[in-house]
C-alpha cells in the first residue's frame, strides 16, 4: 500500500469521527492506517516521532520529548487511549501504540497498562522509554493478551520480568536492542515460558559472548525462532561462531542478522550448510570468504571490508538467482572499488529490485565505478549513500537508461552539487519517493522538480539544505505535476515557516499533501500552536507532523 492509498484511507476512517472529536484529540496528528496481517485497515497511534532528517539511530536515541503537550500528559497516565472508543474507531483493528522516546517513568507505564483499551492492541513500541519497573507491570497487565509486538530498543528494560510467567501468552516479537544486556539475559529470554508463541528476537548490541551463545544454541525454543538479530555483538570468536553453526535448531531461520560483528573462518559452516531457508542475511566479510549456499536467500546486507571479499562476493552472487534486495556497505579502506561493477554485472541479478550502496570516507575519484551502473531490468529502488558525490556523477546518473523504471530513489552526498538540476529534470515516470540528501540545494532545483511533467506518480519528497526559498514555495504551490504528493520533508532547512507550510497546504495543486516535517514554528505563539493542531486548509482531515 503506498502512501497515496494510504492517506485515502486514513482520511476514509477520519471523516468516520466527528469533527468536534477530531479536533478535540488532534487525532489528525496522531493517527496512522496500516494492514493488519489478515489483511483488514488498523489504525495506529504515534504519540511521538522523531525528527525526520537523523531519524532513530539503530542503538541510540534522539532527545526525548517533554510533557509540555497536553495530550502527551494524558497519554502518559493512558487517558489517551480512550480515542480508541471514539465513533468510528471503536471497531478497527488496532495495529500498534507508539510511544516512543517520551519522559515517561515506571508509574507512566503502570498507568498506561491498567488501561482496558490497551487489549486492542497488537503493538507496543517504547523505544528509548525508561521503562524500569514498569516492565513488570506490563507482562504482567491482563490487557496485554493479545500482544503480538513488543519493542524495547534502548530501554535499559531487564529481562526478569520476562523470564517467568507472563500475559504475553501471543507475543511473536520481542525487541531488546541496546538494553546493556548480557549473555545471562539472553538465556532468560529463550528459555523462558511465558513467551510460548515467540518467533522474532532482537538482542542486538548487548554483550553476547560465547556463554550466552551456548545457551542459545542448546535451547529447543530456538528451533521455533524465524528471526535473530545479533548485531553489533561480541561474536568474535570462533568458539562462539562454531557453536551457533553447529546448532541443530537453525533450519527454520529466515532472517539471521549477525552484522558489525568479527566473522571469523569459524563461521564457514554457518554460512554454507544450515540456514537451507534463509531469506534475509545481514553480515560482515573480510578475508576467507565462505562460499554462501543459500538458495533461498532474497535479501543481502553485506559489509565488505576487503577488496579479496568484493571478489569473491562478485564471482558468488550468479548462484542467487532469487535475490531481490542487495546492501552493500563499502569501508573506507577499500582500495578499489571496480569489482563493484563486476559484482552488479553478474547474472545472478536478473530479480534485484532494491539496491542500496553505502561507502564509508570514499573519495570522489574511488566512487567513479559505482556510478557506471549497468541496466538492472528489475530494479525500482536505488540508494547510494555517504560520500563526496561529484558533479560527473550526477551527470552520469541523470543519463542512466535504469532511471526511468525506478519508484524510489536515495542520494546523499556530502558537496553541494550543481548537477543536481539535471537529475530533479529527468525522465522519472514511475517514481514515487525522492531523498536529496545534498549538503546544499538551489531554488533551482526545486524549480525543476516542480515543474518535472514526469513526476506525476512522486508522493515523497526530501529537499537538501537551502534548496527551499520564498521562490521555491512558491513553485512547488504552482506546480501542476506534484499533484500525487503526499509527505514533503522539509527537516534539513530549519527556517521554513508556519506561513509558508500554510500556502502549500492551501495550494489546490497539492490535494494530496497531508506530512510535512522539519516546519519550524517561527511565527507567532498561537499561529504555530494552531498550525501544529493541524489548521491548515480543512483543519480536521489535515495534519502537519513533526513540528
Amino acid at each position: 500500500m503506498d502512501l497515496l492509498e494510504r492517506n485515502r484511507r486514513r482520511l476514509a476512517m477520519l471523516d468516520k469521527v466527528p469533527g468536534e472529536a477530531r479536533r478535540a484529540c488532534a487525532l489528525g496528528r496522531l493517527i496512522s492506517v496500516e494492514e493488519t496481517e489478515d489483511g483488514d485497515m488498523g489504525i495506529a497511534l504515534d504519540f511521538w516521532e522523531s525528527d525526520g532528517w537523523n531519524g532513530l539511530s539503530p542503538c541510540v536515541p534522539t532527545v526525548k520529548r517533554e510533557h509540555s503537550d497536553p495530550l502527551i500528559r494524558e497519554a502518559l497516565n493512558g487517558g489517551a487511549l480512550r480515542i480508541l472508543e471514539l465513533p468510528g474507531l471503536a471497531d478497527a483493528p488496532v495495529t500498534g501504540i507508539v510511544m516512543r522516546n517520551l519522559e515517561m517513568k515506571a508509574g507512566d507505564v503502570k498507568a498506561l497498562v491498567k488501561q482496558p483499551q490497551l487489549a486492542r492492541a497488537a503493538g507496543l513500541d517504547f523505544t528509548g522509554v525508561a521503562i524500569g519497573a514498569g516492565l513488570a507491570a506490563l507482562v504482567k497487565s491482563p490487557h496485554v493478551s493479545r500482544l503480538r509486538r513488543l519493542e524495547l530498543l534502548a530501554t535499559k528494560a531487564k529481562t526478569s520480568p520476562l523470564s517467568g510467567p507472563t500475559s504475553l501468552g501471543n507475543l511473536e516479537h520481542l525487541g531488546l536492542g541496546a538494553c546493556r544486556l548480557k549473555s545471562q539475559q539472553l538465556g532468560e529470554i529463550v528459555h523462558s515460558p511465558g513467551l510460548p508463541a515467540l518467533r522474532s528476537l532482537s538482542f542486538r548490541a548487548n554483550d553476547v559472548d560465547d556463554e550466552g551463545i551456548q545457551q542459545l544454541v542448546r535451547s529447543e525454543a530456538l528451533a521455533r525462532i524465524t528471526h535473530l538479530d545479533l548485531a553489533l555483538s561480541r561474536l568474535v570468536t570462533p568458539e562462539g561462531w562454531k557453536a551457533l553453526a553447529e546448532s541443530a535448531h537453525l533450519e527454520h531461520l529466515r532472517l539471521l542478522d549477525v552484522s558489525d560483528n568479527e566473522l571469523k573462518a569459524a563461521a564457514a559452516p554457518l554460512l554454507a550448510g544450515p540456514l537451507t531457508r534463509c531469506e534475509d542475511l545481514r553480515i560482515d566479510l573480510a578475508e576467507g570468504v565462505p562460499e554462501l549456499k543459500l538458495p533461498s536467500l532474497r535479501r543481502l546486507d553485506v559489509g565488505v571490508h576487503t577488496n579479496s571479499a568484493l571478489a569473491r562476493l562478485a564471482d558468488q552472487l550468479p548462484s542467487f538467482a532469487r535475490l531481490e534486495a542487495l546492501t552493500l556497505r563499502l569501508f573506507f579502506y577499500l582500495e578499489d572499488l571496480t569489482p563493484v561493477r563486476a559484482l552488479l554485472e553478474s547474472g545472478g541479478l536478473a530479480a534485484l529490485r532494491t539496491l542500496e550502496i553505502q561507502v564509508l570516507q570514499p573519495t570522489a575519484e574511488r566512487l567513479d565505478p559505482l556510478f557506471e551502473l549497468p541496466m538492472l531490468p528489475a530494479l525500482r529502488r536505488l540508494r547510494i549513500a555517504e560520500g563526496p558525490i561529484a558533479p560527473r556523477h550526477i551527470e552520469r546518473l541523470s543519463q542512466w537508461p535504469g532511471l526511468a523504471g525506478l519508484e524510489e530513489l536515495v542520494l546523499t552526498a556530502d558537496l553541494a552539487n550543481p548537477e543536481a538540476v539535471k537529475l530533479a529534470s529527468a525522465p522519472m515516470e514511475r517514481l514515487k519517493r525522492l531523498e536529496l540528501k545534498l549538503a546544499t540545494g538551489t531554488p533551482a532545483l526545486v524549480a525543476a522538480l516542480a515543474s518535472n511533467p514526469a513526476l506525476t506518480n512522486l508522493q515523497s519528497l526530501l529537499l537538501p539544505h537551502r534548496s527551499a526559498t520564498g521562490t521555491a514555495f512558491e513553485a512547488l504551490a504552482a506546480s501542476h505535476t506534484l499533484t500525487s504528493l503526499v509527505e514533503l520533508d522539509l527537516s534539513p532547512h530549519h527556517q521554513v515557516t508556519v506561513e509558508q507550510a500554510r500556502a502549500l497546504f492551501r495550494s489546490p495543486n497539492l490535494p494530496n499533501l497531508w506530512i510535512a516535517r522539519g516546519v519550524e514554528a517561527t511565527g507567532t505563539g498561537q499561529e504555530a500552536r494552531q498550525f501544529g493542531e493541524g489548521v491548515c486548509a480543512d483543519p480536521e482531515r489535515r495534519t502537519v507532523r513533526r513540528l
